[in-house]
């Protein structure tokens, strides 16, 4: 683990939110987002960080640890209306301008793309985007992510027809989103059994119905 360059992201991502608290949820999903693309366009991860499949997609704790180790971050803590802990984080020091500096320019590139493109998305769109990526669905719950496993196919280079339906299921999951509003940009789901296993169920359902969507658009 590169644990310079994995306080910078962290760093970087807080602070882009200006004001706003940022979930768990999409802390650690925005983080694997940037390994991800850093990964495909060079050939290596930002971070160096073992990834397990989860429920919610691709985890790795040290993102969490290392957020709370960090003396300008706050962590806060709350129990949702389903009965679930869930935590978010605000930079105590704000702005932080020079988050990026521990990156090559190539990889400030890299971070400062995949924020412009989901860090102001709701976290069920950002989990949706994780999940569908051909990579990510190769591996089972509980599995380590072998990023040798990446092959140039999954390069995203996609056909008009395919980012028609990429569009459509997002549109789907901000539509959804539009409709039943989402307090604080926070997930009702932190990182428990109990919510992984509903929010496993919840992802089933929806991947069901945004593949029936697209099938017919």
């Amino acid at each position: 683990m590169d644990r310079r360059k994995l306080e910078a992201l962290v760093r970087f991502i807080v602070a882009r939110r200006g004001r706003k608290w940022i979930g768990r949820i999409e802390l650690v999903k925005l983080v694997f987002l940037m390994d991800y693309e850093c990964f495909r366009r060079h050939g290596s991860t930002l971070t160096r960080l073992e990834y397990v499949q989860h429920p919610l997609g691709p985890l790795a704790w040290e993102i969490v640890a290392t957020a709370q180790e960090m003396p300008d971050v706050a962590e806060r803590s709350f129990t949702t209306l389903k009965g679930h802990r869930a935590y978010s984080y605000y930079l105590t020091d704000h702005p932080a301008a020079e988050a990026l500096d521990a990156l090559s320019e190539a990889e400030r590139r890299v971070a400062e793309h995949v924020f412009a493109e989901w860090g102001d998305e709701w976290w069920e769109a950002i989990l949706e985007h994780v999940h569908s990526l051909p990579f990510v669905e190769q591996f089972e719950c509980g599995e380590q992510v072998d990023w040798s496993a990446f092959v140039e196919e999954e390069d995203l280079v996609m056909t008009e027809e395919a980012r028609e339906r990429a569009r459509a299921r997002l549109e789907a999951v901000r539509e959804k989103a539009g409709q039943q509003g989402a307090p604080d940009d926070e997930s009702p789901h932190g990182w428990t059994d109990e919510g992984a296993a509903e929010m496993s169920e919840n992802a089933q359902l929806a991947r069901y119905s945004l593949g029936r969507l697209a099938a017919d658009s």
